[in-house]
């Protein structure tokens, strides 16, 4: 659906994806339902302060849910593919 708006919850950690085209709402559903188990693991291990590096964060579903999990902790993201690190 164009214009459509994705949620994904880990470890009480969530973050919104917003699709600006029916490709991008796609895509969005894709990542989120073929990574469904593995952001809860890599979330489950940051502790409040930790600093969280996303080589390549394509949509940066890691990226924001780590954010909203760290209370003083960093998060640094670096996308090499133009298109996706301008939407981040």
């Amino acid at each position: 659906m164009y214009g459509s708006i994705e949620a994904l919850e880990v470890e009480g950690a969530e973050a919104e994806f917003h699709a600006t085209s029916a490709a991008g709402s796609h895509l969005v559903r894709w990542m989120l339902g073929h990574e469904s188990s593995l952001p809860g693991a890599v979330v489950s291990s940051l502790r409040p302060d930790d600093v969280f590096l996303d080589g390549g964060p394509n949509l940066g579903q890691y990226s924001y849910v780590s954010t909203n999990r760290m209370a003083t902790g960093k998060v640094a993201s670096v996308e090499p593919y133009p298109p996706n690190a301008r939407q981040l």
